[in-house]
This record gives structure tokens, sequence and C-alpha cells, in this order.
């Protein structure tokens, strides 16, 4: 996965994910690589410093957004706006799959976006096994 994304020549500060589904991802990502990780959440914080980033952006830092699933588009959506509220530029958005169920154009209005794998993909290679 890495790899693939020297491959394509993004350029980023920083990665950066929605909680609990890209975590795992973006962690991994950050270590590979040595740049620093943000984690987004959903709703924010419920108590303490009531943030919606782990992490810090400073205006302008250029983000690499990963994702687990794309489906509907929305949750990618939301973290592109909490992304850009803090002052970054998300400047790909890359998922593991994209499930082609309405959320891709949506995203390609707002960045770059690099699926690894479509569904369809899954289905035909499912249909040689």
């Amino acid at each position: 996965m890495i790899s693939g994304f020297k491959d394509l020549g993004i350029d980023c500060d920083k990665v950066a994910g929605m909680e609990l589904g890209a975590v795992a991802l973006i962690v991994a990502y950050s270590l590979k690589t040595d740049l620093p990780f943000l984690i987004i959440r959903k709703g924010g914080r419920e108590h303490g410093t009531k943030r919606k980033i782990e992490g810090d952006i400073k205006p302008g830092e250029k983000i690499l957004l990963l994702e687990d699933v794309v489906t509907s588009g929305g949750s990618v959506i939301q973290a592109i706006d909490i992304v850009e509220e803090a002052g970054g530029e998300v400047v790909a958005v890359l998922t593991v799959v994209d499930r082609e169920e309405g959320g891709t154009d949506k995203v390609m209005d707002r960045a770059k976006f690099i699926p690894l794998i479509r569904a369809k993909e899954l289905l035909e290679l499912a249909d040689r096994l």
C-alpha cells in the first residue's frame, strides 16, 4: 500500500483518517513513512478538550486522508470538512475498498480519489475462484 502511494506521487505533510475504521491504516502508514498522523473524530469529544481532531494541523498543511471503505462518501466528506475547518488541505483520499454505491463522485468533487480496489473487481475475483 505504501509503495503504491509513492508511485502515485502524493505529496503530503500528514496522514489522517476517521476514528475507528481508518486508525490502523493511518498508524501503519505513519510508522512506515515517519509522517505524523491525525485522528478525526466523528462527533468530536464529549468531554475534555472536545476536539474534532487528535493532533495538530497548521494552516495550509497537506493531508492525505485514508479510509477503509467508501460507500456513500458521507464520512469522507465529513472528514474533509473537519480538516478544512482546521486549516488543512486534503490532497487525496485513498480507500482500500470503493463499494461503488454513490460515494465515488461525491469524494471526487472534493479531492483526488484513489481506491485500491473497487467492489466490481472484488466480485470478479470471487467469480474466478
